[in-house]
């Protein structure tokens, strides 16, 4: 999970961020200037970090509705 801490440190929080919005379905846009994207790889390798922690399969679990 070492590529995750890297845009925490690169400048890249932003842009990884909408980029992780994307893998979830929802299009948000590249960050602007003056924050800067991941390339291609930068994001194949966030992609396999969040699999690795299965992210994905905890960010789809909803919770019990809240009985009244």
């Amino acid at each position: 999970m070492g590529t995750s801490r890297q845009f925490f440190n690169s400048g890249l929080y932003l842009g990884a961020a909408k980029a992780l919005m994307k893998m979830l379905g929802v299009d948000v846009g590249p960050a602007r200037l003056p924050q800067a994207n991941p390339d291609t790889d930068q994001v194949k390798a966030l992609h396999a970090d969040i699999v690795a922690m299965d992210f994905f399969n905890w960010s789809s679990r909803r919770p019990d509705p809240v009985k009244r």
